[in-house]
């Protein structure tokens, strides 16, 4: 036998035991999801300055190769 526990709302209300351990459930989840949802974004932004810093240090290298052939062939 399962030991599954189906929750009934009696005609008297619900059950407040049961009741603040299912909102604490419901929050604890909520808050982890939050906090997954939030690694995942830092973790993007983190990826995107790095790529972006990367691009601009070799673009930076490939104008200081190319600079000075631009100028010799200005003489």
């Amino acid at each position: 036998m399962s030991s599954f526990k189906i929750n009934s709302i009696s005609p008297l209300g619900p059950d407040d035991s049961q009741y603040s351990v299912d909102m604490i459930d419901t929050m604890f989840a909520d808050s982890l999801s939050r906090g997954m949802q939030n690694a995942i974004v830092s973790q993007q932004n983190a990826q995107m300055a790095s790529s972006a810093s990367i691009t601009n240090a070799c673009a930076r290298i490939l104008q200081a190769l190319t600079a000075p052939a631009i100028t010799e062939k200005r003489k």
